[in-house]
């Protein structure tokens, strides 16, 4: 859940960003649309972002890669820059699980960043030893929820299974079980 809340906040911010130059002049509007198309970008991890150049001829009319149209859309506000800054080295301490790292963040976050980014902060740092015991154990239901959301994708594509087990078999062939056969 605190990726989700990290995830949730920088896309608010963006969205908040895209609405602001929505409604500007034409070159801010072309710089609402690359923050519309582009909106994954902000989500990723910055050490994950590809660094194969191609020709974007779309949104940029020249030779790119995932890191340059990052830093190219976060120029176009401080308080963006900032937020993703700051939700990046949040990321960075989660991802290390380095509990006194992420809460000294949480305590020292910039003024620079959102009012929405500091609510979140707040609303994490009430929640604290919960995510003090999330840093400690190694267990996830990441795998569950993945499971599940891979089973309701199979009911919603396949219409219905007519028997059971037919049902069944697919759900163990997709999560990789041993079938056993008679």
């Amino acid at each position: 859940h605190i990726a989700k809340h990290l995830n949730d906040t920088m896309n608010h911010v963006r969205i908040h960003v895209f609405n602001r130059l929505r409604k500007g002049d034409s070159a801010e509007q072309k710089q609402a649309r690359r923050l519309k198309h582009y909106w994954r970008l902000f989500l990723q991890d910055r050490e994950n972002l590809s660094t194969k150049l191609y020709y974007e001829g779309r949104y940029f009319n020249r030779v790119v890669n995932s890191m340059i149209i990052l830093d190219l859309m976060l120029g176009y506000d401080q308080e963006l820059r900032a937020t993703y800054n700051f939700i990046q080295s949040l990321k960075h301490a989660y991802n290390q699980r380095d509990f006194t790292t992420f809460f000294q963040l949480l305590k020292l976050r910039p003024d620079s960043v959102s009012h929405y980014t500091i609510h979140r902060c707040q609303v994490l740092a009430r929640y604290k030893e919960g995510i003090k015991r999330g840093f400690e154990t190694k267990f996830s239901n990441g795998r569950t929820e993945g499971i599940n959301n891979r089973i309701k994708t199979i009911k919603r594509v396949a219409c219905g299974y007519r028997y059971f087990t037919a049902f069944k078999t697919r759900i163990y062939l997709i999560i990789g079980h041993q079938i056993q056969t008679n």
